[in-house]
């Protein structure tokens, strides 16, 4: 069985494909997506090249896409068409994401590539907007 939240969405504008998602998705999604996000976190503050936008933030910024992507669709789903399975769902996976953003915004590594960045952008020859 293949989960379409984890599918390249390809109708148009990329709409979520509703009719085919149900709720037995979004639990295994949610585990594959923060499983793939944290293997992306730690490919940037495991880099040993110097830090630079594009191998830090640029890479933050794609790190967790498909975590973002099911959390969108299953937060919207249950603001406004909760039921029992989706609400027990949210209670499994709320302390998961709470620990995946704890532990994202505490490494030490990761901010560390950030601060320097933030510190040298003068020397980077970064744009107002990535300043």
């Amino acid at each position: 069985m293949t989960n379409p939240l984890l599918e390249t969405w390809t109708g148009q504008f990329e709409i979520p494909p509703f009719s085919q998602i149900q709720d037995i998705h979004f639990e295994e999604a949610f585990s594959l997506a923060m499983a793939k996000a944290k293997t992306n976190y730690k490919k940037i503050y495991s880099n040993k090249d110097l830090p630079t936008f594009k191998n830090t933030i640029e890479e933050m910024e794609k790190a967790d896409n498909d975590l973002n992507k099911v959390s969108r669709v299953f937060f919207n789903l249950t603001g406004a068409d909760s039921n029992i399975e989706r609400q027990n769902i949210q209670l499994k996976i709320a302390p998961q994401l709470a620990q995946f953003n704890s532990e994202i915004l505490t490494n030490s590594k990761l901010w560390a590539r950030v601060k320097s960045i933030f510190e040298d952008n003068d020397k980077m020859g970064l744009t107002k907007e990535q300043i």
